[in-house]
């Protein structure tokens, strides 16, 4: 049975493909918002490098100064929190959600990747979507 919370969310919106390397990069910009809740569902695939590293950025206006978000949970015990990212220490190919809380009072989010260490074939993130939640 799948329960439905009509209103409660919205999405998912697709940010994409994107080749991680070791400087942040950019995935994809969404306007958030009134959201509460942040979700991004990722599919990575490692190669050669070593600890995959997602971040999300919050501005209050279209094209601002970004602003590091907290993470609120994360949804497996493969991913350690550092800071300000959510870093995957199993470096293997995986699916992972990771969730920030955005309070509802942060208009825009940039979802930002790379890698601790980048081997001889760059890892990617294959496809990621975002679910936003009141």
């Amino acid at each position: 049975m799948i329960l439905e919370f009509e209103g409660r969310w919205r999405g998912p919106k697709s940010l994409g493909a994107a080749t991680l390397g070791t400087a942040w990069a950019a995935i994809g910009t969404a306007r958030v918002g009134g959201a509460r809740w942040y979700g991004a569902f990722l599919d990575v695939t490692v190669h050669d490098s070593v600890d995959m590293r997602f971040r999300l950025r919050g501005a209050y206006e279209a094209g601002g100064s970004a602003y590091y978000m907290p993470i609120a949970t994360i949804s497996q015990s493969e991913v350690t929190i550092e800071d300000e990212y959510a870093e995957f220490n199993v470096d293997a190919n995986q699916k992972q959600m990771v969730v920030w809380e955005l309070a509802g009072i942060c208009p825009y989010c940039t979802l930002e990747g790379s890698v601790g260490t980048a081997g001889g074939t760059a890892a990617t993130l294959d496809t990621s979507h975002i679910v936003t939640g009141i």
